[in-house]
């Protein structure tokens, strides 16, 4: 039989206000800004955390020797495809391993120059077979050869900011904080195509500082993910982006305050930390994995699975020990873990994770099989 996780209850309310106080001291004045429903905690979606019977098998492990190991510098963004796997670093390097966990090659550093970043904030593997490098910093969005690290292509961010970029075969998309538009497409070469709407209205009610987000691509199919890294909820994308209504976590988390403070003639505003939900994302056919972090005592541990056709939460295994980024590729799970000491894990996924999206329905068209609208 399956196992069950229940996390113990603890006092958000108790928790959230004593931040409230620590915070309010600090300005002239302050506002304190609550997203929709105030207080109350979205408990959409709620159910038991149910585990995967088979364990993970441990193949291999890169790094974590001891505090003098430079094998990593701090990588703080991972994706993987096929039998290779990029890391980003803290010193703008990019990293290619393979699954035996040897490096194939680096590429980056601090500058403005071509192959030079000031602080990359995304790494996709596109459909077209490129690796994609956003970088708001410098304004731009760099494009490297997968085998290689050369790059291809340098082309001009035509918004302010975005935090994350989903590259598509002949376009991509952008996030920008600011409305109107919440989904900004544009060609693969940087010219404007259109703007759209996330799927829920919702979203605009929230302070703009807590709707931070993660996306996952699966580049073999074009479909994507936006998933909240606070908040309860995320969102399947086709690769006409066309996404479904807000699906729900099975653990919920609450949207987090935030602190206005006014100095004089400045304003400035701060999360007031809540405990988070989607530390990382990654999609891989049918299925959407999250490393989350919530409430219970393995937070950081947990890897969930759900159907990215449908919304259905098919199960979570345990991570051996916390995990700040994942990568998935076929039945292979690679974990980094910063603490103690920078470590890249290579794990075997268990068989039953590996056959769990196979009842999920096929790609049948309807809001009530698939969730998504028209």
């Amino acid at each position: 039989m399956p196992s069950v996780v229940r996390g113990p209850a603890r006092p958000l309310l108790l928790l959230l206000a004593t931040g409230l106080g620590a915070a309010c001291g600090l300005g002239d004045r302050g506002t304190v800004i609550f997203p929709p429903g105030g207080l109350a905690l979205d408990s959409t979606g709620r159910q038991e955390r149910v585990l995967v019977r088979d364990t993970l098998l441990r193949l291999r492990s890169v790094g974590g020797r001891s505090d003098q190991d430079t094998t990593f510098i701090n990588p703080y963004i991972m994706t993987g495809d096929g039998n290779r796997l990029y890391l980003v670093e803290t010193d703008n390097r990019i990293l290619c391993l393979d699954t035996l966990g040897a490096v194939r090659w680096t590429q980056g550093k601090e500058g403005g120059g071509p192959g030079e970043y000031r602080n990359p904030r995304d790494l996709k593997v596109g459909p077209d077979g490129r690796l994609w490098v956003l970088d708001p910093a410098s304004g731009r969005i760099t494009t490297l050869d997968r085998g290689t690290g050369k790059v291809t292509a340098m082309i001009r961010m035509r918004l302010a900011y975005s935090p994350m970029i989903v590259p598509l075969r002949d376009r991509f998309a952008l996030f920008s904080p600011d409305p109107p538009a919440d989904i900004s497409w544009f060609t693969a070469t940087g010219d404007t195509l259109r703007a759209d709407s996330l799927p829920w209205s919702g979203y605009h009610e929230i302070e703009p500082l807590s709707r931070q987000f993660r996306t996952a691509l699966d580049p073999r199919t074009g479909r994507w993910v936006f998933a909240f890294i606070y908040g309860n909820g995320w969102f399947a994308f086709d690769s006409t982006g066309k996404g479904s209504e807000r699906r729900y976590y099975v653990e919920p988390t609450r949207f987090p305050p935030v602190l206005r403070q006014v100095r004089g003639d400045a304003v400035a505003t701060s999360l007031i930390r809540v405990p988070g939900s989607a530390l990382d994302v990654q999609l891989a056919g049918d299925t959407v994995f999250v490393l989350f972090d919530g409430q219970a005592p393995d937070r950081r541990q947990k890897v969930d699975m759900y159907s990215w056709e449908s919304g259905k939460y098919f199960g979570s295994f345990l991570l051996p020990e916390p995990a700040d980024n994942i990568a998935v590729s076929g039945s292979l799970l690679s974990v980094y873990a910063s603490n103690p000491v920078p470590k890249l894990t290579f794990y075997r996924r268990p068989v039953e994770s590996l056959n769990l999206g196979l009842s999920a329905p096929r790609r049948r068209r309807s809001s009530r099989r698939s969730g998504f609208p028209g």
